[in-house]
């Protein structure tokens, strides 16, 4: 059986938006005292990585960011555009909203690798949201949102309201 391998340089067809972004060997990380990898924060919008050609649709289409989108009130998702720049901006170019998406990227897989209360770290998943719904009669329907204190999913409230200094708390 002939299994499709991805190669060091990032050739392969599944991973190659992946190798250009992150380096043949994997985004920058360092492994932390108690053994775990870890990567640094980031500190501001730098577009996409040099080489990475990856669309808006192909970054946003991810686990991880659908797990963002399902994870946060709309106020703190439109709080996070608002810090990282409008991936869906439809009077925006598509290099724009591209760089805008892997700015977002950036700041999903930072807070997803540092993990935190009720949340497993990488796991592709933006957790520590609960999701409450009204169960008397004539009550709305709607659900509300609320974050467990020091989870990912309150990290990413946290810098929507703060941007990239939120990080440095």
């Amino acid at each position: 059986m002939n299994v499709d391998r991805p190669s060091p340089s990032g050739s392969n067809q599944y991973n190659t938006g992946y190798a250009q972004a992150n380096g043949p060997s994997g985004p920058q990380s360092s492994i932390d005292r108690q053994g775990h990898d870890s990567i640094s924060a980031p500190t501001g919008n730098t577009g996409r990585a040099p080489g990475d050609h990856r669309s808006v649709d192909a970054i946003t289409s991810t686990p991880l960011f659908a797990s963002a989108r399902e994870a946060l009130k709309d106020d703190n998702l439109t709080g996070i555009k608002s810090q990282t720049g409008d991936w869906d901006d439809v009077n925006a170019s598509d290099d724009t909203r591209a760089d805008r998406a892997a700015n977002a990227e950036r700041v999903f897989r930072y807070t997803d690798a540092k993990g935190g209360t009720e949340s497993t770290p990488n796991n592709n998943q933006i957790e520590g949201a609960i999701y409450t719904r009204p169960m008397m009669l004539g009550a709305s329907s709607d659900s509300s949102y609320d974050y467990v204190e020091g989870s990912e999913a309150n990290t990413l409230s946290n810098f929507a309201q703060n941007g990239y200094k939120a990080f440095a708390q």
